[in-house]
């Protein structure tokens, strides 16, 4: 899959100069890939190429790699999201993700 982050990554130095988003390196990416199955291959295409860290300080952080509702939310919320796996937040609550089991 080859998909063209120029463009992004432009348009975040511009509107998002305070951004520190790190690329991850193929040993990470092999890492996060083995440990979940049915992510977007996209999500690691993204890490590749534009990476993790904080969008402008506190408007997003992008997870150096994915989380469990487990290892986030109490037992009963983590239990309803089963099947997702979260990759970042924004830093007041809401919580971004994907859901593995529509694949």
């Amino acid at each position: 899959m080859s998909v063209d982050f120029d463009s992004l990554l432009t348009t975040i130095r511009r509107v998002f100069p305070l951004s520190r988003l790190e690329p991850l390196a193929e040993p990470e990416l092999a890492t996060i890939r083995s440990r979940h199955l049915g992510v977007p291959e996209h999500y690691f295409a993204f890490l590749r190429e534009v990476g993790w860290g904080s969008l402008s300080g506190s408007t997003l952080m992008i997870y150096i790699g994915l989380c469990e509702p487990t290892e986030i939310f109490d037992p009963e919320t983590a239990a309803s999201l089963d099947g997702c796996l979260l990759f970042g937040d924004d830093f007041s609550g809401w919580m971004v993700g994907f859901d593995t089991r529509d694949r």
